[in-house]
C-alpha cells in the first residue's frame, strides 16, 4: 500500500510513519517543516516533500506522481497557535482540510483518515461529568475545537455529496517521546524532566485527562485504515481517564527524587468518553493504560540519555 501522511515528520505522523515502513508500505512523508530526524531509522526508506496544505497544486502532483491508495491528514495548527493566530488556523485547519479531501478525490484515493479532536466537545460542565458520545452536541471553547466542527462537517459533506470515503478520529491527550509543543505538552514535560532528574512545574494540577499514548494513536490510525465497513464519519478514540496528580504521583513511585509541583486548579476540559463506537467499528482498543505509557516514556528518555531504566 501507497500512504501520503501530512504532518508526516511531526509528533503523531512520524510515529505513524515509523510503522507503516516497519510494516513494508510505501510512504510518503509531506511536510511544511520536514524534521528527517523525527524518522529515525526510516527516514532513508521515507520520501519527504517539503510542502504545504494551502498548495494544492504540489499537495495533488506528489500524490499522483507516487499514487497513493491512503491519505492521512495530520497537518494542523495546535491549540495555542490557533488562539494567537485564529486567521491563519483557519487557513491551515480548514481550508488546508478542504485541499485534502479535494486533491483525494481527484487522485481517487481508497480513504482518507484524519485527525479531529476531543476539543470539539469544549468544558466538561457541558456535558454534567459523564462520558459523552459521538451524538453529543459539539461545544467548542477554542479555536482549534471550532476548526475542528467545520472538518467534521465538512468531511461527513465529502462522504455524502461527492463520495469521498474518510474517517476523522477524535484523538484525546497525545503524549509519548517526542511531543514538543501544543496546548497538552504539559503531559510530556511532567514525564521528560523528572526522567532527566529535571524540576517541573504543572499548571491544573487537579484536572482530569484523558492520556493517548502515541503507539496507540498510530494504531487507531491504521485501524481507520483497514476498517471494512464503518458505519461513521467520526469516531472517540483515546486512552485512560485519570488525573493529573495521579500521575504525577505514579511518575513519584518510579522515581522517587522527582521533583514536581503541581499548582492547583483544573482546566475543566470534558475528558470522559465512550470509545465503543471505535472498537465496535475500527476494532480499536488502547494497548497502553496510563502508567505503561508513562513508564515507556521515561525509559525511552531515559535511555538516550544513557540512565538506567525504572
Amino acid at each position: 500500500m501507497k500512504f501520503l501522511v501530512t504532518g508526516g515528520t511531526g509528533f503523531i505522523g512520524s510515529y505513524f510513519v515509523r510503522d507503516m515502513v516497519g510494516r513494508g508500505h510505501e510512504v510518503i512523508a509531506y511536510d511544511v517543516a520536514p524534521n528527517e530526524k523525527a524518522l529515525g531509522d526510516a527516514a532513508g526508506k521515507v520520501e519527504i516533500v517539503n510542502g504545504d496544505v494551502l498548495d494544492l497544486a504540489l499537495l495533488l502532483e506528489t500524490m499522483k506522481r507516487q499514487g497513493t491508495d491512503y491519505l492521512i491528514h495530520l497537518a494542523y495548527l495546535l491549540i495555542l497557535d490557533s488562539d494567537r493566530n485564529p486567521t491563519r488556523a483557519v487557513r491551515v485547519n480548514c481550508e488546508g482540510t478542504n485541499n485534502v479531501f479535494d486533491a483525494a478525490l481527484i487522485a481517487g484515493v481508497k480513504r482518507v483518515v484524519w485527525a479531529s479532536s476531543v476539543s470539539v466537545y469544549g468544558k466538561a460542565s457541558y456535558y454534567g461529568g459523564r462520558a459523552v458520545n459521538e451524538d453529543d452536541p459539539p461545544k467548542p471553547f477554542n479555536v482549534y475545537g471550532a476548526c475542528k466542527v467545520l472538518n467534521e462537517f465538512m468531511g461527513h459533506y465529502y462522504y455524502e455529496k461527492k463520495g469521498l470515503d474518510n474517517i476523522g478520529l477524535r484523538f484525546t491527550v497525545a503524549y509519548g517521546p517526542g511531543r514538543l509543543r501544543g496546548g497538552t505538552a504539559f503531559a510530556s514535560a511532567m514525564i521528560e524532566n523528572p526522567a532527566l532528574g529535571k524540576p517541573v512545574k504543572v499548571p491544573n494540577g487537579d484536572s482530569l485527562v484523558n492520556w493517548h499514548y502515541v503507539k496507540d494513536i498510530a494504531k487507531a490510525i491504521r485501524l481507520a485504515c483497514e476498517a471494512k465497513s464503518p458505519r461513521y464519519r467520526v469516531y472517540n478514540v483515546g486512552g485512560e481517564s485519570r488525573t493529573v496528580r495521579e500521575a504525577a504521583d505514579y511518575i513519584r513511585s518510579l522515581l522517587p527524587d522527582a521533583r514536581i509541583e503541581l499548582e492547583p486548579g483544573d482546566w475543566g476540559w470534558q475528558m470522559r468518553f465512550d470509545f465503543s463506537r471505535a472498537e465496535e467499528d475500527l476494532g480499536y482498543r488502547p494497548s497502553y493504560g496510563m502508567e505503561e505509557g508513562i513508564r515507556e516514556h521515561i525509559n525511552v528518555v531515559r535511555r538516550g540519555a544513557g540512565l538506567p531504566e525504572v
